[in-house]
């Protein structure tokens, strides 16, 4: 009977965490439709405040007390850093595949593992060592597939993949808040004040233009040069359709990996890479993309570098336990 409830609650788990992936490629879908007319902090701001308004009703449902918080200051970061990334990866999608942008996301684990020994006093080894090296040789071979098939032997980097890659780090910086936060915080506090403080970032960028700075080759729009035209605006109804269902999308991975998480880690987290196939099958059928040959070898190594990292962690958790 116990063996029985637990491979159901294991199937349970893995089903939640398909269910996130697939949440999460389609909303990479609707962004990247979306950034071919209106601009990335545009498209974050708008789907933030719809899921902010269709929210709120369930976030006060049990009274005002549940936004008193201790700690105003990581959820002011962490809105932060979750915006700036949101921005980044969504002007990063406007040029390159969903399913590089999907493969390059797996770095956060790495990047999280590298702030946690130098911050955390988290211990290295030799397991954390080589997959952090396969993950960077994987992410290189990715953002420039012939680097090792050419001649000339030039690190190339489109600027696009210079967006996604700042995204991932912006990503990385919010989820050691969301470690923070979740020892006092209830999941509703987190969840308003994330979304509040996100209209405030992403609201400048939505209407504010801005002048290019050229950074080591790469063009960053970040000096304000006034607001934007909005006579020309170019929003109609398809794209408020489009960031309807961002929202929804993004509400529905929200649920997923919150009830994927509460099951068994070791059964649920090799899943999380399911959202590769389902990015690649999708820009496939919606954009037509189709990845380097050279570019199935980076994928496969981001992802044996997360699973080495994974199975680790796993270890530490049972070894812990017991």
């Amino acid at each position: 009977m116990v063996e029985s409830m637990y491979k159901y609650y294991a199937v349970l788990g893995m089903c939640f965490m398909i269910i996130n992936n697939i949440a999460l490629a389609s909303l990479d879908i609707c962004a990247k439709i979306l950034t071919q007319s209106i601009t990335p902090a545009q498209i974050v701001f708008a789907y933030k405040l719809i899921l902010f308004i269709v929210t709120l009703p369930w976030v006060l449902f049990k009274g005002l007390q549940l936004l008193k918080t201790s700690e105003i200051k990581i959820h002011f970061l962490r809105s932060f850093f979750s915006v700036l990334g949101g921005i980044c990866f969504y002007k990063g999608l406007e040029n390159i595949k969903i399913a590089d942008a999907a493969a390059l996301e797996n770095l956060q684990y790495i990047i999280l593992a590298i702030i946690g020994m130098a911050f955390f006093n988290e211990g290295w080894s030799k397991t954390k060592i080589i997959s952090i090296m396969l993950g960077f040789i994987g992410a290189i071979i990715i953002v420039n597939p012939q680097l090792f098939t050419s001649s000339e032997y030039k690190l190339n980097i489109s600027s696009y993949y210079v967006y996604t890659i700042l995204a991932i780090i912006f990503w990385s910086m919010n989820s050691v808040t969301v470690k923070l936060l979740g020892r006092t915080e209830k999941n509703r506090t987190q969840l308003f004040y994330l979304l509040l403080f996100a209209l405030m970032w992403s609201l400048p960028g939505a209407i504010l233009k801005f002048d290019d700075v050229y950074l080591y080759g790469v063009k960053l729009p970040i000096i304000p040069n006034g607001l934007i035209d909005f006579s020309a605006f170019n929003l109609k109804w398809v794209h408020l359709k489009y960031i309807v269902i961002m929202a929804l999308f993004y509400f529905v991975h929200s649920l997923a990996y919150f009830n994927a998480l509460k099951r068994d880690i070791s059964v649920v987290a090799p899943f999380r890479y399911s959202k590769l196939i389902f990015s690649g099958i999708a820009g496939y059928m919606v954009f037509g993309e189709v990845p380097n040959n050279m570019q199935y070898l980076g994928y496969l190594l981001i992802m044996l570098s997360g699973f080495m990292l994974i199975r680790r962690e796993v270890k530490n958790m049972k070894r812990a336990r017991s």
